[in-house]
């Protein structure tokens, strides 16, 4: 009786019906809300570990960043037409907060965490511009083919360790 006043009160409230359905369902069976919990749990370790930023896709994303600048284009400019090269990986937010005229401490940051390898030396090369007006186009074509490197080592390194397991095996 007493889960029925509360889900109405909580109609009456204006909750969120999806809210009062899993509070339902939690008085009522609270280990299907568990294993709920815990496959959504799976799901977004998974999504996360599919979102992570690979050395190919820094690679492209530096060259076309590099492109753009030797384009012309402000490094405000490019971070976004760059980005619109690269569609597996989001730089939404570093986007965002250039074009919206942000301190480009707070970008270099962003893109420093967005970009696991090369995220303190493009960082870096962010602040340089900045401070200085350097142009950077040429260090974010080397970071790309340090990326590059990076991932040829990379397949390199699985295809041995492939075949010191076949050999084992055999």
């Amino acid at each position: 009786m007493l889960t029925a006043v509360l889900l109405g009160v909580g109609v009456a409230a204006g909750a969120h019906p999806g809210a009062l359905a899993i509070a339902a369902v939690a008085v009522l069976e609270p280990r299907l809300v568990l294993a709920g919990a815990g496959v959504w749990g799976i799901v977004a370790a998974v999504r996360r570990r599919a979102q992570r930023i690979g050395p190919d896709d820094e690679a492209t994303y530096f060259r076309a960043l590099a492109a753009e600048l030797r384009a012309g284009a402000s490094l405000r400019r490019a971070l976004g037409e760059a980005a619109h090269r690269v569609p597996t990986v989001s730089f939404d937010r570093p986007v965002r907060f250039a074009l919206a005229g942000a301190p480009m401490e707070d970008i270099a940051a962003m893109v420093e965490e967005r970009v696991p390898a090369n995220g303190r030396l493009a960082a870096a090369a962010f602040r340089l511009s900045d401070w200085s007006g350097a142009r950077v186009a040429d260090t974010f074509e080397g970071l790309a083919d340090r990326a590059a490197g990076a991932a040829e080592m990379s397949r390199e390194r699985r295809a041995a360790t492939a075949q010191a397991r076949l050999s084992a095996i055999v």
